[in-house]
């Protein structure tokens, strides 16, 4: 019975001494396991790592720096700016001639020298709130005025050639008694300097009496008071 209990002893002493050298030889399976789980946790953590920056920094990246999206595009100002309406400033009233230009010589055509015709006359840049229009022809070298026209239409944008000598000046203008009671042009005896006037009124007519010789001051008390622009076209005549 000793031998046995002996025996079985040594046998288990044995096969746990075997357990133990196969535990020491093969250690690997136990660095396998450890191995496993470490890679493991490792590469999923790259995998997860790698993939939240690409795609983070991808779409962070590429809307910030596309200047070609119109959120990065300037705000279009250009109808703004540019808006032809837009300038605010009145156009300039101006008058001119087929007839001579600004500071040339008047042709005989429109003088004493010849048939003595009002010269064509236009203008531009009649200003908001005409109501009508006054045409004036001066001699400045002696300060005498030549011919009145006045309570003509705002909508008037020109005189033909010859409209006051023919009685063609539209309906309701009036012409006052000035060296003529029609258009008198240039008849000095030597050079003079003349001058066309344009008055924009903010009157329909103008009620002024005038005297027998009529002079700057006579206008301006005429029209001055009432004037909104006035144009001028000066030309000079030599006999």
């Amino acid at each position: 019975m000793k031998i046995r209990i002996w025996a079985l002893a040594t046998f288990l002493a044995g096969g746990w001494a075997c357990d133990d050298s196969q535990d020491t030889d093969g250690g690997g399976v136990d660095s396998a396991v450890i191995d496993s789980g470490a890679d493991s946790g490792l590469g999923d953590q790259g995998i997860v790592d790698s993939g939240a920056d690409d795609t983070g920094l991808s779409e962070v990246d590429g809307g910030a720096g596309d200047a070609e999206t119109p959120d990065a595009l300037p705000e279009d100002t250009g109808p703004a700016d540019t808006g032809e309406v837009d300038s605010g400033v009145p156009e300039v009233l101006s008058l001119n001639s087929t007839a001579f230009a600004m500071s040339g010589v008047i042709p005989d055509r429109h003088t004493c020298g010849g048939p003595d015709l009002q010269p064509e006359l236009s203008w531009t840049g009649i200003p908001a709130g005409t109501l009508s229009l006054a045409l004036v022809l001066i001699d400045d070298s002696i300060n005498f005025v030549h011919w009145i026209a006045y309570d003509l239409p705002p909508t008037l944008t020109s005189l033909p050639e010859g409209a006051s000598d023919n009685g063609q000046l539209p309906a309701g203008a009036v012409e006052a008694d000035a060296y003529c009671t029609q258009y008198c042009g240039p008849c000095p005896g030597t050079m003079h300097t003349y001058t066309f006037r344009l008055y924009a009124l903010d009157v329909a007519t103008t009620s002024y009496n005038w005297p027998n010789v009529i002079r700057a001051t006579h206008l301006n008390a005429a029209f001055g008071g009432n004037s909104l622009g006035e144009a001028r076209l000066t030309g000079t005549y030599t006999p």
